[in-house]
């Protein structure tokens, strides 16, 4: 679907999952209304036909469903670094690219969209328990926002010591949730150190909670273009969603995101009417209908971008700039370790270094980080974990040389009060 990046991406993975268990829920609730009713209940033809995609959803079969208008024959020809035709094949995964301006848009308020043209609204007579989020400490702060702005339960959050999601606690905070949809979320570079989650470990207890499963791949998504790194994202074929994000590790301008679904028709619950846009005649006709695939009516191409670039470079270009900069990265890590008055916090797994002064307290590394920036000399971010305050070098630069990074690890120490 289309996105403004990897926050709204993630924003709409969420109401997309609370969407599908609330028509999940309402068709068990209609069926035992049908099941316990003498009279089959009238539907128009749009309504049957919609319960019968439905059903083809659920057992796999049916048609698949079009792309519309110009820019989407321009996201058809780029696709998804997901799919087969770069070597990663997946469930024949759809992905909407960037196509709207603003990421503050998403709705401010808790909303339920209804859609005139399913046999049930959303959630007219529904009485389910509400979605609960799960996911790590570590996690994006979009997903915590999400929930506040679709009015649901704060996300059960568990720690993260080490960065990532481990599975045995993942596990116990499931066992605690009984009785309710679930959303398990996971991350597939963090932003404090670049990490990634265990996907498949993660994957396999949300299936056995019955859980949706979606993967925040913002930063860490363009791996998947490259055959050194790509497996770094194995499970990653297995989310209901996943979150991705050409601005970050694919050098684009915003707005560059993508919230990507293994098919199409999963976007459906998102669907909505207007009659001057979609009417229910014209779209019968063959028109094409682009009111679900965005949160914007009017909106910028941004994919034009995207497929320029990958016209131009291809996905062996993408990927050498990716494998580049990774390198450069571990680079920059190893000159880190090779100097005894710098401690390196752990090999970095993307491009992000985190690194200190050796003994810094908090207090000395943000500092340092200050001075450099009121100098204009460099622009490091910071990062806590459980072992204090760290200074972020993030590379994004393929073309960084060894003596760049050195001269960069020379201002820290210069700017390291004695």
């Amino acid at each position: 679907m289309v996105t403004t990046g990897g926050t709204e991406s993630n924003q709409l993975a969420v109401l997309l999952a609370r969407e599908h268990t609330v028509r999940e829920q309402q068709a068990r609730e209609h069926a035992l209304r049908e099941r316990d009713s003498s009279t089959p209940a009238e539907h128009t033809p749009r309504e049957r036909e919609t319960v019968r995609e439905h059903a083809a959803r659920i057992h796999g079969t049916g048609h698949d469903t079009a792309w519309d208008q110009a820019h989407r024959h321009l996201t058809g020809q780029t696709g998804t670094p997901t799919g087969e035709r770069d070597g990663y094949r997946t469930r024949d995964r759809a992905a909407h690219g960037p196509d709207h301006p603003g990421r503050a848009h998403l709705h401010t308020h808790p909303h339920h969209p209804t859609h005139p043209h399913t046999p049930h609204p959303p959630q007219t007579g529904h009485t389910g328990p509400p979605l609960q989020i799960v996911c790590g400490a570590n996690a994006h702060h979009s997903i915590h926002r999400a929930a506040w702005l679709l009015g649901l339960p704060a996300p059960v959050t568990v720690p993260t010591p080490d960065g990532t999601l481990r599975p045995t606690d993942l596990a116990a905070a499931l066992d605690h949730l009984t009785g309710q949809p679930l959303l398990v979320v996971a991350t597939a570079g963090t932003t404090d150190a670049g990490a990634i989650d265990p996907l498949p470990a993660l994957a396999d207890l949300a299936a056995a909670h019955g859980a949706r499963f979606h993967v925040d791949a913002a930063y860490g998504g363009t791996l998947l273009f490259s055959d050194t790194h790509q497996h770094l994202l194995a499970g990653l074929d297995r989310a209901h969603t996943v979150t991705l994000d050409l601005h970050k590790l694919g050098w684009q301008p915003v707005a560059a995101g993508f919230l990507a679904v293994p098919d199409a028709r999963d976007l459906t619950p998102l669907d909505h009417r207007a009659d001057y846009l979609n009417a229910d005649d014209d779209t019968e006709a063959g028109l094409p209908d682009l009111l679900g695939r965005s949160l914007r009516t009017t909106r910028r191409p941004d994919i034009l971008k995207i497929a320029v670039t990958l016209k131009a470079l291809g996905r062996r270009g993408i990927a050498d700039l990716v494998d580049r900069t990774v390198t450069a990265a571990r680079t920059l890590a190893d000159l880190v370790e090779a100097r005894p008055t710098l401690e390196l916090h752990s090999p970095p797994t993307l491009t992000t270094v985190l690194f200190r002064p050796t003994g810094a307290d908090d207090t000395t590394v943000a500092t340092i980080r200050r001075r450099l920036l009121h100098d204009g000399r460099a622009v490091l971010g910071r990062a806590t974990t459980s072992t204090g305050l760290w200074l972020k070098a993030t590379l994004l630069n393929p073309h960084a040389r060894p003596d760049d990074l050195r001269s960069l690890l020379d201002l820290v120490e210069g700017h390291t009060p004695r």
